[in-house]
C-alpha cells in the first residue's frame, strides 16, 4: 500500500494527519470480475471520513461502504486513540459494469476524504509503476 497526501512528508519530521491501508485484494491476488472486493481503513488526525472513492484504471467505479467494525484498530496506539477507528474499516465490491471489458489486469486507488475537506490516496505497490496491477480471470 501506497499513501500519499498531506499526511506524508519525505526528508523532513512531519506530523502525520492520516492513516490508511488496502488489506484486500493484496498484491498479486488474483480476483475474478464476479468477485472482486475492496476491504481496507482509514482514520484522520480531525474530523471523520465521509467518502472513500474506488478507482479502476484510474476511473471513479464507486463508493466504498463506510463506518464498519475494525476492533483490532481500536487498541492501536498508532491511531492516537481516535474512537473513530473501532469502525473506520470500508469495504467496496465490484459489480458486472465495474470493471473494464477487455483487459485482464486492472490497477486499484483509493482516495479517502474526510469531514474536513482533507484527502489522501492509497495505492498498491507494484514494482513498475507504485499502483497494484490486480489479475482478473473469469469466474
Amino acid at each position: 500500500m501506497k499513501s500519499t497526501g498531506p499526511g506524508v512528508g519525505r526528508g523532513q519530521a512531519t506530523r502525520v494527519e492520516h492513516l490508511g491501508n488496502i488489506e484486500i485484494p493484496r498484491p498479486g491476488d488474483p480476483a475474478t470480475r464476479e468477485s472482486l472486493r475492496v476491504i481496507g481503513y482509514g482514520l484522520f488526525r480531525r474530523g471523520s471520513v465521509n467518502r472513500v472513492d474506488v478507482l479502476i484504471d484510474g476511473h471513479h467505479a464507486g463508493n466504498a461502504r463506510l463506518g464498519l467494525p475494525s476492533p483490532d484498530l481500536r487498541n492501536s496506539p498508532a491511531l492516537w486513540e481516535n474512537p473513530a477507528a473501532s469502525v473506520s474499516r470500508f469495504e467496496w465490491l465490484a459489480g458486472p459494469a465495474d470493471l473494464p471489458d477487455e483487459p485482464d489486469r486492472v490497477t486499484l486507488e483509493v482516495l479517502v476524504a474526510s469531514t474536513e475537506g482533507e484527502t489522501f490516496r492509497m495505492s498498491m505497490p507494484s514494482m513498475s509503476s507504485n499502483v497494484s496491477a490486480i489479475v482478473l480471470s473469469e469466474g
